[in-house]
């Protein structure tokens, strides 16, 4: 326990110069702002980017922005393909350490390039939000914490540069991911598991080896609320691998990731005895010091966090910022959520597209941010609509409000419109003659799913829903929701008639012209059930 207190001591002391920068910040958005845009800009104007876009000619925003267009994720793709195969100084002088896969374009993952930089940005916004919660949670040093770590996902991405990172602790960067590590319940050799319930019991074995265990850090509440809802089921097994230093989860294991895994199940009796006395499953009793659960809780991520709080009630459910794996907008600190002003450059767009810098927006106003990274994503639509609530100093605070347009993420799968349309595409074509097909989020608030709304010309045939799912899966953030049971399975919801009326009618009453209205293949709104005429499809059992 002392050895522990020590490194997370280590861990805090070494991320309070870092924080008090980000506090002067704080009190001077626009000219920390603009050091970083004068930064990113001088050491990549060799860069193959920079060359193409001037950016030796650049002497502040103004220019910037005439120099280089807002990017979408198909303007940045090229480039990035260029160092998949091995060109160096494509997007930035430093080389790409990694690339880490996000979800969703119409080719799969989008591959973001992580360099020393960027993991130098992350590392200045986490080491604010780790000061600030210690401050705020003195406790936390005297226990390990449960940081999010996923089974790898399988991707199929010939690259020269390696690709994917194993689990949350990577994006610290340099000596502080050594020593966060060493403050870890559940360290990242699980991330090699494959199936999902062999990760779920093991992850769940390593935490109750975890008495003392006083932060847990996911992504989706989902996923921890999924996580803990197998201990029940799981509780004498799991008792009795934990007594014994065995691992033996349903799924089964393969001899060399069982060698992996040995020297971190060894036996713990005591603790066994221990939580016999416990309500079978019961958070309250297996970590009863438990303190802080960092989470999402905005948008739609919002609704699971009351079936959490239920669960941890020991526990203070405390926001994440809004962090992406391209960049951190927003950190928690004092109370608030500002801007990750001492990492990237940003740029707001307002309603009318117009671009703000950080020291222009407005209180209760909306945006979508832009960002430009020591990565290479230079003035790149991050697609997150964001309102702003109050300043921490005068920077502004943010609300994460949803992804924009036709982007679905309700648990963290990230589909877009041109998977979805690509999915159908291979689903029906030859099948079905469909004269209207739209996929959109449904079902109940805890295990949502996506629901097909179909008009055909005939029968439907059996196992639509099925095929469509496996498409779906195309994209692994989807399989990986599918997996851990985050999102149920896909139905079908077949229209009786009039689809394009509705659907146009529905659009209208939104705010929309009839005449702009498009039919998509995706749509990010749930509800439609209420708004076309028809019923789901039952499929045979």
């Amino acid at each position: 326990m002392r050895l522990g207190r020590l490194v997370h001591a280590a861990w805090v002391a070494g991320s309070r110069p870092r924080s008090k920068s980000f506090a002067r910040a704080l009190l001077d958005p626009e000219n920390a702002q603009l050091a970083i845009l004068k930064r990113l800009v001088r050491s990549n104007a060799r860069c193959a980017f920079g060359v193409e876009h001037g950016f030796g000619r650049v002497d502040g925003p103004e220019r910037f922005r005439r120099s280089a267009p807002i990017a979408s994720w198909a303007d940045v793709e090229p480039w990035v393909d260029r160092i998949r195969r091995g060109e160096r100084a494509v997007l930035t002088r430093e080389p790409a350490l990694r690339l880490v896969p996000t979800g969703g374009s119409s080719r799969g993952p989008k591959l973001v390039p992580w360099t020393r930089g960027l993991g130098a940005e992350f590392a200045r916004a986490i080491a604010p939000w780790i000061v600030d919660l210690n401050e705020r949670f003195p406790t936390l040093r005297d226990g390990p914490a449960y940081w999010s770590v996923s089974p790898a996902i399988d991707l199929h991405v010939e690259s020269r540069v390696p690709v994917g990172f194993d689990d949350d602790a990577a994006y610290l960067g340099g000596p502080l991911r050594h020593i966060a590590r060493r403050t870890l319940a559940v360290g990242g050799e699980i991330a090699r598991i494959r199936s999902v319930e062999t990760f779920q019991w093991t992850t769940l074995l390593l935490l109750l080896r975890a008495r003392e265990l006083r932060l847990i850090s996911v992504w989706h509440p989902s996923f921890l609320v999924l996580l803990l809802d197998r201990l029940p089921a799981w509780w004498d097994g799991l008792l009795e691998d934990l007594e014994r230093g065995t691992l033996s989860p349903p799924g089964g294991l393969d001899d060399a990731t069982r060698r992996v895994l040995a020297p971190c199940v060894r036996p713990a009796p005591r603790r066994a005895r221990e939580l016999r006395t416990v309500v079978p499953g019961a958070p309250c009793g297996i970590w009863p010091r438990l303190s802080v659960v960092s989470c999402w809780t905005d948008a739609h991520a919002a609704r699971a966090v009351p079936a959490l709080a239920r669960l941890v009630p020991q526990a203070r459910i405390e926001p994440k910022g809004l962090v992406a794996t391209e960049a951190i907008a927003s950190v928690p600190f004092g109370g608030r959520r500002p801007v990750a002003v001492t990492s990237h450059f940003f740029e707001f767009l307002d309603d009318s597209g117009r671009p703000l810098l950080l020291h222009e927006l407005r209180d209760g106003a909306e945006y979508v941010v832009v960002v430009t990274t020591a990565g290479g994503l230079w003035r790149y639509r991050l697609g997150d609509r964001v309102r702003v609530e109050g300043f921490a100093g005068r920077t502004p605070s943010l609300r994460f409000l949803g992804r924009e347009d036709a982007v679905s993420d309700r648990v963290g799968e990230k589909l877009c419109d041109a998977q979805v349309a690509g999915a159908l595409r291979d689903v029906l074509e030859g099948s079905v003659s469909a004269t209207f097909a739209m996929v959109a989020p449904d079902g109940d608030a805890d295990r949502p799913r996506y629901t097909l709304y179909l008009e055909v010309d005939g029968e439907i045939p059996a196992g639509l829903a099925a095929r469509l799912d496996q498409a779906l899966a195309a994209n692994p953030y989807y399989a990986h929701a599918r997996r851990f049971g985050q999102l149920a399975p896909v139905a079908v919801f077949r229209i009786d008639a009039g689809a394009r009326g509705a659907y146009a009618h529905a659009c209208a009453s939104l705010g929309r012209k009839l005449g702009s209205v498009k039919e998509i293949a995706l749509s990010p709104r749930s509800g439609w059930t209420e708004v076309f005429d028809g019923d789901y499809v039952r499929e045979p059992r």
